[in-house]
């Protein structure tokens, strides 16, 4: 799970090799469901790391608003990582989005 408090490229290179193993799966679908498994770290009432010096450190913060950026994205079809090469600005954090299928690229 720490791989959710990296800085927010990095996160975003990891978002697009998830959706890289699931690329056999609809855009769609693969978007709406990644966005309601995501959403459900954010809901359940509990911190995302078990790990209270994880979260002493600030990671907390930071995965939730990774988790939070990525989500939006995905809502609006965007897959951070994935290539297109259209630069996104959300929150303030330059995204690259990708459009292109993954297969496409790799």
């Amino acid at each position: 799970m720490s791989v959710l408090a990296k800085e927010p490229g990095a996160y975003d290179v990891y978002a697009g090799l998830i959706r890289r193993e699931y690329v056999h799966v609809d855009k769609d679908v693969y978007c709406s469901k990644r966005a309601e498994v995501l959403t459900s770290f954010l809901q359940n009432g509990r911190p995302i790391f078990a790990c209270e010096a994880m979260r002493e450190a600030g990671l907390e913060e930071r995965a939730r608003k990774n988790v939070e950026r990525e989500v939006r994205l995905l809502k609006e079809g965007v897959i951070p990582g994935e290539c297109d090469w259209r630069r996104l600005v959300v929150d303030g954090v330059m995204s690259y989005a990708f459009r292109a299928s993954p297969a496409q690229i790799w």
